[in-house]
């Protein structure tokens, strides 16, 4: 610990708007670690963990400090050399459940004991989201392998140079401009208070808040499915007779667009069932976003740390979204979705950011804009690359996925594993919907579900 706290100076990193509006989660996973080696009593030994994760600290400063309100509405991370916010090392331990035992159930978090005895390790990083993306995760979880490995053979681990100063984001941006569409430009634009209110809420507040506002009284349950890969394949060819010519609809663009839409005919199986299925909700609007990371599109290093997630947004209308699911259906929208993503260049990117940062309170609008939509689908995490695949000297991990607790309606997308082009797909919703879910023929043809 000595070494990371003896190497942090004082300094301030002011945030983006791109750090702002996620500010209020955590990036965090688990990752499942198997312990299948001769000499198992010596696995990923505790003191070595522990001492080559505050090694691996010293070339992440920014972790030590604290994230501030400015007056403006604004967000800067504050490091004081003299009062550290010290990042935490916690191990527990259980003697009750092997290994083998969660895998038997697909690591459902249901059965996930406090500890592990030593036939493995369940590994956890929780860091705000304010401080950076998968790319700063990742990061961070791969430094630490580093240093474990070089602590274990006794050699001094490879420092690597990374970027957290924003202002690099500013520096890449292009002088061209490419104008928002109406109905974006109104969301983060027109006036509104609360939203105003909310952003100049000191930051726990604001998640105190957020948890609320999706649910944090309502019961809720998690499940993972697994999408095979000759399924998806076989959409995507079975829409292409749909799609006009020149566009080639991508596998994300379609298990988007699938998720998208069976959420929304579960949705409308519940206002049947309860008598709310009105005209005026089937002609409301319907929006998907989700992440994309645009640092190749403004040329940032791959090595800057600070978030730069683009959100993709399709607005559909509700009667659209839960129309049966077909070939056809699903085309329409896909290919909504890959406009989308083939209109994110530099020039609308830059002027996103400059709306944003015209106004540090903006950054809250797509969370109050409760009015313009009857339902949106926000595909949290969006993981098309391997995440979390860090050997710490005994292996890679058996399996990943987000930990607990889960927000209502997050919903994570990422690779089974890196050898394999299965998708995991995590839903996080009530009882009634995920009922919903598991009962669309449509959706089960498609997918596994594993718990």
């Amino acid at each position: 610990m000595d070494t990371f706290t003896s190497s942090v100076t004082s300094q301030t990193f002011t945030l983006t708007s791109f750090d702002a509006i996620v500010s209020h989660i955590n990036c965090s996973f688990v990752a499942f670690y198997r312990n299948d080696h001769d000499d198992q009593s010596r696995f990923m030994p505790a003191d070595v963990m522990q001492e080559s994760f505050y090694r691996a600290l010293v070339q992440f400063p920014i972790m030590a400090g604290d994230l501030v309100q400015r007056d403006d509405g604004g967000l800067e991370v504050t490091v004081d050399q003299h009062n550290l916010n010290m990042p935490n090392y916690c191990e527990s331990t259980a003697d009750d459940m092997h290994f083998k035992d969660i895998k038997a159930t697909n690591y459902s978090p249901e059965f996930w004991p406090k500890g592990l005895e030593n036939s493995g390790i369940a590994l956890a990083i929780n860091i705000s989201h304010a401080i950076g993306d998968a790319v700063c995760y990742n990061a961070l979880a791969d430094v630490w392998a580093n240093e474990m490995c070089a602590l274990e053979a006794g050699r001094i681990a490879a420092e690597i140079s990374f970027l957290f100063d924003r202002s690099i984001v500013q520096k890449c941006l292009p002088a061209e401009r490419t104008p928002l569409d109406s109905t974006t430009l109104a969301l983060y634009t027109q006036p509104n208070p609360e939203a105003e209110a909310f952003a100049r809420l000191p930051p726990h507040e604001r998640h105190a808040l957020v948890l609320d506002k999706i649910g944090r009284g309502t019961v809720r349950q998690h499940s993972l499915f697994r999408f095979r890969t000759k399924e998806l394949d076989d959409l995507v060819q079975q829409t292409k007779e749909f799609v006009p010519d020149g566009i080639h609809l991508s596998v994300s663009d379609v298990l988007v667009t699938v998720i998208a839409k069976t959420l929304a005919q579960a949705h409308k199986g519940i206002a049947v069932a309860s008598g709310t299925d009105t005209i005026e909700r089937r002609q409301g609007m319907h929006k998907i976003d989700f992440p994309c990371n645009v640092r190749p599109h403004l040329g940032i290093p791959g090595n800057y740390t600070g978030n730069m997630l683009y959100q993709i947004l399709t607005y559909n209308t509700i009667e659209q979204a839960e129309s049966p699911t077909s070939s056809q259906s699903v085309a329409e929208i896909a290919v909504k979705i890959r406009a989308g993503l083939k209109a994110a260049k530099a020039p609308l990117i830059s002027e996103l950011f400059d709306t944003l940062e015209a106004d540090p309170t903006r950054f809250t609008r797509t969370m109050m804009a409760t009015n313009m939509f009857q339902q949106t689908v926000s595909i949290t995490n969006h993981c098309k690359g391997p995440v979390f695949t860090s050997d710490f000297g005994y292996g890679k991990p058996e399996f990943m996925i987000m930990s607990p607790p889960f927000q209502m309606g997050a919903i994570c997308l990422m690779l089974a594993k890196p050898q394999c082009k299965d998708m995991y797909v995590t839903l996080t919703e009530t009882p009634a919907i995920l009922k919903q879910i598991c009962a669309n023929k449509a959706w089960m043809e498609l997918t596994e579900r594993m718990y």
